[in-house]
């Protein structure tokens, strides 16, 4: 029986065990806490969507820190095999999304090459009198270069013989599994070396389809990432950061809610508990006023707006979140260069495109523009540095769990908010959202521990 090749590093990167995980997970969230809480005092400048793009472009730092860290710790390889690194987790959002999921065909990404490949028709089972050397379109499995590490990718060779996939005779003397007509069970490929042969097959033959269809995802992406962080910035000016924090934090639930919808996942009771007990916590600090703290019905109705507008906020958010699960996340591939340079390109679509709402914003007088005090310059530049932080510490946890895990984490800023409200701008706390606080926190850690039994049952 011939010798089981090992997959090489690079097609599927190397899962982090639980603790790698969880370690990984609660430094990037320590940092994202921190630098929430930071990000809202800009020195009353008012020109956000403007900060936002300041903040949000400064992601294209990410990936050259990133290979310096790499050559300063003598890891990194080479140009090329960073470059491959990339463009096979672009290949697999592709094919990803370019796949049909009722039947398993990948005839959308092979486009008029339509090679065929179904589950329940082993092609070599088809017929006891095919020739065993006539061509058949069947996808070839995962080769390797010379050296072991690297896929070579040949469109000649894209079809092989039903040959390449049964083992020697010679090598193998005792006759393996069969199915009733007699030919091995492993003349079959897995729906993953179909999915990895795919893959190879649009790096090899739709490097420019592959290039488009990033360039629009990520510009899609940043979109929707400083739009609906722009309501929570304007949301400030309604309502008090403990209810904005709150409110926002409910972005877990739209996660929850869109990862269902959008990538399928299972719905759960003990989520759905959880989301209610955090909903609950949510109405009561938002939405009750006890006597003692009676507002006037001027501040009542803009609270109100501000609660309406940070709500938006969480819904879009949760879907920004799913959204990014969805197309920055690729299948079997796990890849730290490839997380990198997703916050790279996110930052580099911000910088290109959402200028264009400042100049919005600004011809309508909405939020007119003006350049900022030097004190105003410094709290942008304390902004994007923490914004920087924030993010890419994000993306990270959520490239290593999911969209709903890394939503949960951010809850942590809610007893932040409410500490620096008491401790640095003297607001005193009304019993409702403590109490409210105690729930969304008591759902949230139920929710937390929920996904973590999932994720530690994934790593067994």
């Amino acid at each position: 029986m011939q010798p089981e090749t090992q997959t090489p590093a690079r097609l599927t990167g190397i899962r982090p065990s639980l603790n790698s995980t969880l370690a990984m997970a609660s430094i990037a969230l320590s940092m994202c806490v921190l630098a929430y809480t930071i990000q809202t005092n800009q020195g009353n400048y008012q020109a956000r969507f403007f900060v936002l793009w300041i903040s949000h472009s400064s992601f294209v730092a990410v990936l050259p820190i990133y290979i310096l860290y790499l050559k300063l710790s003598r890891t990194y390889t080479s140009h090329a095999s960073l470059k491959d690194d990339v463009f096979e987790g672009l290949a697999r959002l592709y094919v990803k999304s370019h796949s049909s999921s009722a039947n398993n065909q990948y005839t959308a990404i092979l486009g008029s090459e339509q090679i065929e490949m179904n589950n329940s028709v082993c092609p070599t089972a088809q017929t006891n009198s095919q020739p065993a050397n006539s061509q058949i379109p069947l996808l070839s499995p995962t080769q390797e270069s010379f050296d072991g590490n690297s896929p070579t990718i040949k469109p000649d060779s894209f079809y092989h013989t039903t040959t390449d996939y049964i083992d020697e005779p010679e090598n193998d003397p005792l006759p393996g599994p069969s199915q009733p007509n007699g030919f091995s069970i492993q003349d079959e490929p897995t729906e993953e070396k179909k999915f990895d042969s795919a893959v190879k097959y649009v790096i090899a033959n739709k490097k420019l389809p592959v290039i488009l269809y990033s360039i629009m995802v990520y510009g899609l992406l940043s979109y929707s990432l400083n739009i609906f962080s722009y309501l929570w910035y304007l949301a400030l000016d309604f309502t008090t950061i403990s209810k904005i924090t709150a409110i926002y934090n409910t972005s877990p639930f739209f996660a929850y809610l869109f990862s269902v919808l959008i990538l399928k996942h299972d719905l759960k009771a003990g989520k759905i508990f959880a989301v209610l007990v955090s909903i609950v916590g949510v109405f009561v600090m938002s939405f009750y006023h006890n006597n003692d703290q009676k507002s006037s019905q001027n501040k009542t109705s803009k609270e109100g707006f501000g609660d309406l507008i940070v709500f938006l906020c969480a819904i879009g958010t949760g879907l920004t979140q799913t959204l990014y699960g969805k197309y920055i996340k690729p299948p079997n591939f796990h890849s730290m260069m490839f997380v990198n340079f997703s916050t790279f390109s996110l930052g580099l679509a911000t910088f290109l495109l959402n200028w264009i709402p400042v100049v919005l914003l600004h011809f309508f007088k909405i939020e007119p523009f003006s350049l900022p005090t030097l004190l105003q310059l410094k709290f942008i530049g304390i902004n994007a540095l923490f914004g920087l932080v924030y993010n890419a510490s994000f993306i990270i946890v959520l490239s290593l769990t999911s969209p709903m895990f890394a939503a949960v984490g951010v809850m942590l800023t809610i007893p932040v908010s409410a500490f620096i409200e008491v401790f640095f701008e003297s607001h005193p706390i009304a019993l409702n959202v403590i109490v409210g606080g105690i729930f969304v926190l008591a759902g949230f850690a139920l929710l937390s521990y929920i996904q973590y039994k999932e994720v530690a049952h994934e790593s067994a």
